[in-house]
């Protein structure tokens, strides 16, 4: 919904809510843009979602296509352990990752990725990262992603996805 400038309002804003958006297929395109402000690998995404009420879990299966022509996959594990406090899990997440919704639409996580990297650094080809994600909701089909990525409390860039919900 554009904005209504003969009446001076902005859209409403739209509930965020992580099960009911991610329950289904969701697809995304992006970018990472480093500190300096450069942009770095372009991808698009595809995630698989599905939502179990009975067992309050949200399981994502996560595909990146990269224009460097990399490929990574990731499967998490979304558990709802109380009415805003979520906690996950992936195969290379150092511990459990915590989430809740900070406002109405808007969605933020805490946690630490264990990284294959694509050009080793220093002679290693995985590194521990600390990530701190923003999922801004701009409607019951489309949210905006910015994961902020650190490492030893320093800020090294930020990874933008624009996702929207397939059919």
């Amino acid at each position: 919904m554009p904005f209504d400038q003969t009446q001076g309002s902005a859209p409403p804003v739209t509930r965020f809510n992580l099960e009911t958006f991610f329950d289904g297929v969701t697809t995304g395109t992006g970018f990472y843009q480093g500190r300096s402000g450069e942009i770095g690998r372009q991808m698009n995404c595809r995630i698989e979602g599905i939502w179990e009420d009975s067992a309050q879990t949200l399981t994502l299966n996560e595909e990146f296509w990269f224009v460097d022509g990399r490929y990574e996959t990731r499967i998490w594990t979304i558990r709802k352990a109380a009415e805003n406090d979520y906690r996950f899990t992936a195969g290379d997440i150092v511990g459990e990752g915590h989430g809740a919704h900070t406002e109405t639409n808007v969605f933020r996580s805490t946690y630490r990725l264990h990284y294959a990297l694509p050009n080793p650094v220093f002679g290693r080809d995985h590194m521990t990262f600390s990530f701190e994600d923003y999922m801004l909701g701009v409607d019951e089909g489309r949210m905006l992603n910015r994961s902020r990525m650190k490492k030893f409390g320093y800020w090294l860039g930020d990874i933008l996805l624009w996702i929207k919900r397939e059919g």
